[in-house]
């Protein structure tokens, strides 16, 4: 199941910034609860009807929303059932060592 985060996604399309999303973050659900409060105090509703967002109040939002933002560590598991591979490491036998 695919999450969608409208204030993410809005500020996402303004930022132009695919490496640094906030829409795709491990925490995108706590950002987006908090970026919808954020918005409430710094944006107009005029925002959300014509998506312009003037720069200092995008600012305003967008610093505070990227000191908590969690990067992904790796591409997301779809389902909890989908096997994880991990890299190890494989030591060398004594025989190997001494070859």
């Amino acid at each position: 199941m695919e999450r969608h985060y409208p204030t993410l996604d809005l500020i996402d399309r303004a930022l132009m910034d695919r490496e640094r999303a906030l829409a795709t973050a491990a925490n995108a659900a706590v950002l987006e609860r908090r970026a919808r409060a954020l918005a409430d105090a710094y944006w107009s509703e005029r925002v959300w009807l014509t998506g312009n967002i003037s720069g200092p109040s995008l600012d305003k939002v967008v610093v505070e929303l990227l000191a908590l933002r969690i990067a992904r560590m790796g591409p997301p598991i779809s389902s909890p059932t989908e096997p994880v591979i991990l890299p190890i490491r494989v030591e060398a036998s004594r025989e190997g060592r001494a070859a």
